[in-house]
């Protein structure tokens, strides 16, 4: 826990806009399985690789446009171009931690 000015901080929200491009139906329920809201994990953006926060879902998956992409495959269904958001919440420390920099011997 931090304090900030006489404040507590607790947990940080993030919120991050998606798109799957040229999915199925199938592929799209096991995106939604992967991103289960129970599952903790490492979450970095590429404007900062050297740090990462610690998150969970906040919130199951939303979509909000299907697109057709007018290709169908008769086993797989239609493809579609999907928006989705995603709601994370910070658990353990609200702040950007660590070096997700590994080392490696060549």
């Amino acid at each position: 826990m931090r304090y900030l000015n006489g404040t507590t901080v607790n947990k940080t929200d993030i919120t991050v806009n998606c798109i799957a491009i040229n999915v199925n139906m199938n592929e799209w329920r096991a995106i939604c399985n992967w991103l289960a809201p129970n599952k903790i994990g490492k979450l970095n953006f590429d404007f900062n690789k050297n740090s990462y926060y610690n998150v969970k879902l906040s919130k199951g998956v939303s979509s909000s446009s299907f697109y057709n992409m007018g290709v169908h495959d008769k086993f797989n269904g239609d493809y579609r171009i999907i928006e989705f958001t995603l709601e994370f919440t910070t658990v353990g420390d609200y702040a950007a931690i660590g070096n997700t920099n590994s080392t490696s011997l060549e």
